[in-house]
């Protein structure tokens, strides 16, 4: 069995800590997913298996022409038309420098609950049902990376540390400062509430600002499907856009700037364990032993809350990371001068995808969709940049 992956850390990081759920016959964490997958109706030939008796794909239709060169251009899925990004879609492509990134309506890229699927199979050409969570694990959407993506896996957090699924903090302290220059310093100190004993998604974070002192708070985030909110002000979780940072389960933390919200928050590290990781970067579990909301509350109340003490690049606000990776689908050549630009070859160039919305009855889209074409002429004053998809709609069965 086998993971399609991803490159980029952050998908690198849900398909990593996939596999160490999968390979786990009992979990010390409800984070795990509810059912054990199987390898049946895994191709071993690479050829595309036969439709199951639950429903089959459509054969392929191509996409309009999706012309990018000039702005980011929205497709929906179900009606295969080229929509403004008020309407309902499910995929996006834009230029970003020389990068064509291809994003999804759900996560850090939309306000929809589109996904592209983590498979357990070896690509989306071996998927016979997209509702089958022994083929299909689960659906995300794009992620968000940033200040607290770092230095764990889950940036406050190492996932595993003595391969038993929990969560260990990393006792790392952070820096913020909100769009009025605001600024606060906090640290994540248990993701099992106070005694350590509650399920996973039982946060707590100790803070400090200029006109708060430190304090303890909890942030309840153990509803998977939702990103807790919280507001260092109020001291509490909100669901308001007053917040300067969240957590969601499986996706990690985010900050309330960049492309995570309109809150203009940025941050950076102030301090850090380093003897946590050894030099190929993996949590050294005796030294994270150690460390307790406690044993570390005097190194967090001597940070200063000024932002040239920031660790690494400065502060930063959040990016994203998207999941649909342009290495998977486009092939580009530069040996010739002029470069060459063409749609891959390749298994990784598919995707199962989920619409972004319930339809009147109450279901879900699926798609297996790839980039069929690549149209790009980057010669004289207005460059040209298009692409055609191919999608075979998932069909059930009635």
């Amino acid at each position: 069995m086998s993971i399609q992956s991803h490159t980029h850390w952050r998908q690198a990081l849900v398909v990593a800590t996939l596999a160490i759920f999968l390979s786990a016959c009992s979990s010390d964490d409800d984070d795990s997913p509810d059912t054990d997958p199987t390898d049946e109706g895994q191709s071993q030939n690479g050829e595309t298996p036969e439709p199951t008796a639950e429903g089959r794909f459509a054969d392929p239709v191509d996409s309009p022409v999706l012309d990018f060169s000039e702005s980011r251009v929205y497709w929906d899925m179900e009606t295969n038309s080229i929509v403004s990004a008020s309407d309902d879609w499910e995929l996006s492509v834009r230029v970003d420098g020389q990068d064509y990134p291809i994003q999804v309506n759900g996560g850090a890229s939309g306000e929809g609950n589109a996904g592209i699927g983590i498979l357990l199979l070896d690509s989306a050409q071996d998927v016979t049902d997209p509702s089958d969570k022994t083929q299909v694990y689960q659906f995300f959407g794009d992620i968000a990376t940033g200040v607290l993506s770092t230095p764990g896996d889950y940036g406050a957090f190492e996932y595993s540390v003595e391969g038993q699924h929990q969560m260990w903090p990393t006792f790392a302290t952070y820096l913020l400062k909100d769009a009025t220059g605001n600024l606060f310093k906090m640290q994540v100190i248990s993701n099992y509430g106070e005694d350590g004993q509650q399920r996973s998604g039982n946060l707590v974070v100790r803070y400090a600002s200029a006109a708060v002192d430190t304090t303890v708070a909890a942030m309840d985030a153990t509803d998977a499907s939702v990103a807790a909110k919280f507001d260092m002000i109020r001291s509490q979780t909100v669901a308001d856009n007053a917040w300067q940072f969240a957590y969601q389960r499986y996706l990690g933390f985010t900050t309330n700037g960049g492309t995570s919200g309109d809150g203009g928050v940025s941050g950076c590290v102030v301090a850090s364990y380093p003897a946590l990781y050894d030099d190929q970067g993996q949590p050294v579990a005796e030294a994270f032993k150690t460390l307790t909301g406690e044993s570390t509350l005097a190194d967090f109340e001597s940070v200063a809350m000024v932002e040239a003490d920031c660790l690494g690049e400065g502060m930063v606000a959040d990016n994203i990371d998207t999941l649909v990776e342009t290495e998977h689908w486009l092939d580009a050549d530069y040996s010739s001068g002029a470069p060459q630009f063409a749609a891959k070859e390749d298994v990784t160039n598919a995707w199962i995808v989920r619409g972004a919305a319930d339809d009147s009855d109450g279901n879900r889209a699926y798609a297996r969709v790839r980039v069929k074409e690549v149209n790009v002429d980057l010669a004289g004053a207005q460059p040209s940049r298009q692409l055609v998809l191919s999608t075979e709609m998932w069909v059930s069965g009635q």
